[in-house]
Order: structure tokens, then sequence, then C-alpha cells
């Protein structure tokens, strides 16, 4: 078994923390965190910290990239700053594999082993999860549930087009309007484009428009990114044009940086891996174009939801209330 170094190795004043991790092998999750925490404290009081195992390359290596994932290559004072120096978990600041080759393009062949290689992709999901907790604690809540209080107001629109970046919080609206009605007659029908995939979508929103257009369902509720003016008026051909004071574009306006942050926690999304998305997210951004005068002439309803506020007055068109 590993002992501490002895006293004598040290300069006075420098002080030796023994943290014992099997050779080839990672740490624990909560082990791991310490050594972060430890560190952090330590270059808080500005003071510096060497990180060390046998022989500088698998454990050593291993919870370098850990470091890395958790602070980036800014640096840790740097990462504290930004953070008001606190200890609160921080999201990480790359993925997995870029914190892997990273380590070993400064110092190769680190991360001797699979297991450890695997660890480092492990705390990456613990990292994520920590920090949405953490966060949801600080006041970034989750989406409330809804329920049907009255009766949906008279003229509210029954084909709904949504657009806005993934974790904009486009769901809570298509999810929420599924709470209207009892009767497949009374109730909206629901297509996402992330579950379908886009071939199946567009063959399911021109069956259920038709539908809607001859009363056998409420109406309909397209939740999709739907970035450009270009997809919006294409959806509606698909709708087969539905009557105008009948739609309504909902551009669902997020952070970007809030967004990014949701997406890589979800650990359940159809078509982003847990831990990623930020180029996805940005690109959407990127591409985004807010609804037009133009499209004010197409849609009956065009509306720009801002806060949860908004979405809760929006949602109560169809007489639903947060709970």
């Amino acid at each position: 078994e590993e002992q501490p170094l002895w006293d004598g190795m040290f300069f006075p004043g420098c002080q030796n923390t023994f943290s014992p991790v099997p050779n080839f092998c990672p740490p624990k999750i909560q082990q791991m965190d310490e050594i972060g925490d430890q560190i952090v404290r330590r270059i808080q009081k500005g003071e510096a910290v060497l990180e060390h195992c046998g022989g500088g390359k698998g454990r050593a290596g291993t919870v370098a990239a850990c470091l890395l994932l958790r602070f980036g290559r800014e640096g840790i004072r740097a990462r504290i700053a930004a953070e008001g120096g606190t200890l609160f978990a921080m999201a990480p600041k790359m993925s997995s594999e870029e914190a892997i080759n990273e380590i070993r393009r400064v110092r190769p062949e680190s991360i001797e082993t699979e297991i450890q290689e695997d660890f480092v992709r492990e705390y990456a999901e613990h990292l994520w999860r920590k920090y949405t907790v953490e966060d949801e604690l600080l006041g970034d809540t989750t989406a409330p549930s809804y329920t049907a209080t009255s009766a949906p107001k008279k003229g509210a629109p029954k084909y709904l087009v949504l657009m806005g970046l993934p974790g904009a919080g486009k769901s809570q609206i298509s999810k929420a309007l599924a709470q209207v009605g009892k009767s497949p007659a009374t109730k909206f029908v629901h297509a996402e484009q992330d579950e379908m995939g886009h071939k199946s979508c567009v063959d399911f929103v021109g069956r259920m428009s038709a539908k809607v257009a001859r009363g056998e369902h409420a109406g309909l509720v397209l939740d999709c990114t739907n970035v450009t003016v270009r997809h919006r008026a294409e959806w509606l051909s698909v709708m087969h044009e539905p009557a105008r004071e009948e739609t309504a574009l909902v551009y669902v306006q997020g952070d970007v940086e809030k967004c990014v942050r949701r997406v890589m926690a979800r650990a359940n999304h159809q078509t982003i891996p847990f831990g990623r998305g930020d180029t996805i997210v940005k690109g959407f951004a990127k591409s985004l174009e807010p609804p037009t005068d133009d499209e004010s002439k197409r849609f009956g309803m065009v509306c720009t939801l801002e806060s949860q506020a908004d979405i809760e007055s929006f949602l109560s068109i169809w007489g639903l209330a947060a709970s």
C-alpha cells in the first residue's frame, strides 16, 4: 500500500496532502471532488499547488484531466475569479475527450488505463449533474406543471408553430397544451421533430393538420427550432395553409448560455448526447432569424416569450394555469 512521503522531502512551509489511489486506477468521485476543493482553497490563499503520483502519468494525468474539465484552460485562478470566488459547482468547460486529449498533448502517455479514461467521462457527467442541482437551488428552477382551470378563450389559435433555441423552453408549452381537453376532439396534438425525425414529423404534421381542420382534434403544436423564416413558411405549407386567424408563431426566446447549460445537462435528449450541445446551440443561435413583419401577415398571432411569466400568460389563452 502507498504511504505518505516523509516530511524531510519538503521545503519548510510546503505542506503535503496524501490522497491514496491504487496504481493504474482512478480516484473515487467524492475523492476527486475533495482533491479539487482542496486545490481551490489553496489557490484562493495565493499558494501554488503541485499534483503528483508515482510516475506522473496515470493517476496524476487522470486527476489533471478532471481538473481541466472543472476549471478549463484559462486556469484555476481565472475560473475562481470569474465565479466570484465561490466553491459552488462549476459547469465543465470542455468535453471529457477534449480534456483527455489536452493532457496527452502536454504529457504523452498520460491516463494509462481504460478505467482511468472511463473515470474522466464519468466525472464530466458528475460535474454536470452537480452543477444542474446547485443551479436550481440558486434560482434557475425547473418548469412548473400546468392544469386546465377554464375553457380556452374564443378564437384561440389552433395551429401553433414554436421556434427558439434548444433548451429555451418550447417543450414546456407543448407539454402544457397536452393538458387541454379530455376527448380527442378537444385535445391538442403534439409534434416534436427531435423525437420523430424530420421526414416522419412532416408526414405526421400533414395528417394531423387535416384532422384538426375536420374537427377531430382541437389543435396542433409543432415543437421545433424553426430558426429561419423559410422553415416556418414551409411548415405552414405542410399544415395545408390554414386560415391566418387560426395560426400562431411563438418565439420562445432564451439566453444562449442558459440554453447551452440546460441542453448539456439533459441525460435523455433524443439527438444531443449528455454533456454535449455547446456547438449545436450556438450554431442555431447564429442562424436564428427572429419573427419578421412579413410573418405577421401570414400568422394570425406572432408573439415573443422572454420569461416564465410570459409563458404562463400565453398558456392562459387555453385556460391553463401553473400548479
